[in-house]
C-alpha cells in the first residue's frame, strides 16, 4: 500500500521523478571517480612492482657478485677509516675537545670559547659531535687552523665560517661537525 503511495507519487510527480534521476546520476558518477582513483592507484602499485622487479632481475643476472662484494666492503672500509672511533659518548666528546683545543693551541688562537653538542643518529650508530668555535680574528691563524682541519684524516666538516672585521673589534664563529663510530652500545 506505502509503495503504490510512492510510485503514484513518482508517476505524477514531475520534480520527483527529476530529483531521483538527478540522485541517480550523481550516484552513478560518484562511482565512476572511485573506480578511476582505485585504477590510477593499481596502475602505480604495478608500476613500481614492474620496476622493483627489473632491477631484482638486474642483480640476477650479474655473474660478478664477488667483484661487487668486494667493492661494497672497500667503499665501506673507506668510509670507517674516515669516522672518528670512540668506547662511548662521554670519550668521543672528550677526544673532540682535546683535539679541537690542541688545533686551536698550534694555530696560535688564544681565547677561543669551545661549546660541543652531540646527537646519536640510532639509524646508523654514530654519533654526530657539533662544535661551535669563536674567539678573535687573526687571519694568519685562522688560516692555519682551517689548514689543520683540512689535513686531519679524519673527516672534520666545517658547517659554518664566519667573519667579522670592523675598526673597534674582529672575531670569527667556526662550526665543525664530526662523526663518531662508538665502540660500546651505550650512547
Amino acid at each position: 500500500m506505502k509503495s503504490s503511495v510512492f510510485l503514484d507519487e513518482i508517476k505524477t510527480n514531475t520534480r520527483l521523478r527529476l530529483g531521483l534521476w538527478l540522485i541517480l546520476i550523481i550516484l552513478l558518477a560518484y562511482a565512476i571517480v572511485l573506480l578511476q582513483q582505485y585504477e590510477h592507484k593499481v596502475e602505480k602499485n604495478f608500476t613500481a612492482a614492474t620496476l622493483r622487479l627489473n632491477k631484482t632481475k638486474t642483480i640476477l643476472n650479474q655473474k660478478n657478485w664477488n667483484e661487487l662484494a668486494n667493492q661494497v666492503k672497500d667503499t665501506q672500509i673507506a668510509i670507517e677509516d674516515k669516522l672518528w672511533v670512540a668506547n662511548n659518548k662521554g670519550i668521543a666528546l672528550a677526544n673532540f675537545q682535546a683535539w679541537i683545543n690542541a688545533q686551536l693551541h698550534s694555530a696560535k688562537i688564544v681565547g677561543a670559547r669551545v661549546t660541543i653538542e652531540s646527537n646519536f643518529k640510532q639509524d646508523y650508530k654514530l654519533l654526530y659531535v657539533s662544535a661551535k668555535i669563536s674567539g678573535k680574528l687573526e687571519i694568519k691563524a685562522i688560516n692555519d687552523l682551517l689548514l689543520a682541519l683540512a689535513l686531519h684524516p679524519q673527516w672534520v666538516i666545517i658547517e659554518r665560517l664566519n667573519m667579522q672585521k670592523t675598526e673597534s673589534q674582529s672575531g670569527f664563529s667556526l662550526v665543525l661537525t664530526t662523526y663518531f663510530q662508538l665502540l660500546s652500545t651505550t650512547k
